[in-house]
């Protein structure tokens, strides 16, 4: 049985993020969100945010990283973009990005959560890790000429259906 869905563009907003992901000796760094945060609370995601008004992709994902783990990122790259809408009548477009080269001192805290590096290798065994995240992030871990897109649909911070450009659909 198929479920119509009808959605008008016009009721929904548009939001633009990062998702940054610094990449290093077999390691990746994520973010583990504070328990208290209004989305995605308790999950293990890249870095990033928002970007502000006037603000270009890379200088945000430049900023973002910088105001959450101390570190700055050196020549980041765009490798993807995933979009999805919810419940709550938003629409987001995030800009996944990965960078390689670093300066800087780890912070031992910051206000979204716990940093800590995750072996590449282990990534499928993070049973906490953003489920939407685990559709895009092997992906483009293994094939670096890859640039990905994808859409999916969120209800109760749950991924409910999904398509990409590699050919994954649906949950």
């Amino acid at each position: 049985m198929s479920v119509e869905r009808n959605f008008k563009l016009s009721e929904y907003d548009l939001k633009t993020y990062t998702l940054i992901y610094l990449i290093s000796q077999g390691m990746i760094l994520l973010l583990q969100r504070d328990d208290g945060k209004s989305d995605m609370a308790g999950k293990i995601t890249g870095l990033g945010g928002k970007i502000e008004q006037g603000e270009s992709l890379l200088d945000s994902a430049k900023r973002e990283f910088y105001e959450e783990s101390g570190l700055h990122i050196h020549d980041p790259e765009l490798k993807g973009t995933f979009q999805w809408l919810d419940e709550s009548k938003k629409i987001c477009m995030t800009h996944i990005i990965f960078a390689r080269q670093y300066s800087g001192e780890l912070l031992e805290e910051n206000r979204e959560g716990i940093l800590a590096w995750y072996l590449i290798a282990k990534l499928q065994e993070i049973e906490t890790l953003a489920q939407y995240q685990m559709m895009f992030l092997p992906y483009l871990l293994e094939d670096s000429n890859h640039f990905y897109s994808g859409i999916g649909e969120f209800r109760n911070e749950e991924l409910i259906d999904y398509i990409d450009s590699k050919g994954g659909k649906n949950v």
